[in-house]
């Protein structure tokens, strides 16, 4: 199970870097294929909204902008709200987030990735 970071979105659609621009839409592009379930945390979906709506006001984009690309990334990935079982999963030594490879390509941790036992969150 994935679950994707907020900058991974923003990186998509900034076109301010292309070089990372193109990673982060290749690495949605990989996520979005089966067999591996990604999710959507709340938590980023709402910070995914907080951006957008902050280049709206910079005039980066429209309202019909904001709309339309919440709208898309809500249609890709399950949004998931996690209950107090992730904080328990969190201090388990066996069930510990490890960082995929978008850590070395974008310099921060953008996926965490679940041992395939974890329990639904």
């Amino acid at each position: 199970m994935n679950a994707v970071d907020t900058n991974i979105f923003v990186y998509a659609l900034d076109d301010s870097d292309p070089a990372k621009q193109t990673k982060a839409r290749g690495l949605i592009d990989r996520l979005v294929q089966p067999p591996v379930v990604t999710l959507l945390p709340w938590q980023v979906a709402g910070e995914f909204l907080s951006c957008l709506r902050k280049w709206e006001s910079a005039g980066r984009i429209t309202a019909a902008d904001v709309e339309a690309h919440f709208r898309d990334v809500l249609s890709m990935f399950a949004l998931r709200i996690p209950t107090a079982k992730v904080f328990e999963l969190s201090s388990a030594p066996r069930h510990r987030w490890v960082v995929s490879d978008a850590h070395h390509q974008f310099g921060r941790s953008a996926v965490a990735r679940l041992p395939i036992d974890s329990p639904r969150l």
